[in-house]
């Protein structure tokens, strides 16, 4: 009976471990896909996005920014003069 529990709780340890290594990697890098939506027509957006790590990027559209850093991303659209109005961002 004592090798029976014996066996359960170093199955259970290495299964702790196991997890635990698992979690250690380092996160994987990713992407993020900016969508512009409500402009009048010809009108160019601009969008600025920052990082982590000094990472900056200027979008005039839609677009797709891959291979980022984990982190917090700030992303900022500036209002775009349309034909007779402003068109602010949202």
């Amino acid at each position: 009976m004592h090798r029976r529990r014996l066996a359960s709780l170093l199955g259970y340890v290495s299964i702790v471990l196991a997890a635990v290594v698992a979690c250690s990697r380092p996160p994987l890098p990713g992407s993020l896909e900016v969508t512009v939506t409500g402009l009048p027509q010809r009108a160019t957006a601009r969008i600025e996005v920052g990082g982590p790590g000094g990472f900056a990027a200027e979008l005039t559209g839609d677009g797709v920014l891959e291979d980022l850093a984990p982190g917090h991303y700030e992303i900022v659209a500036a209002p775009v003069l349309g034909r007779q109005e402003v068109v602010p961002p949202v």
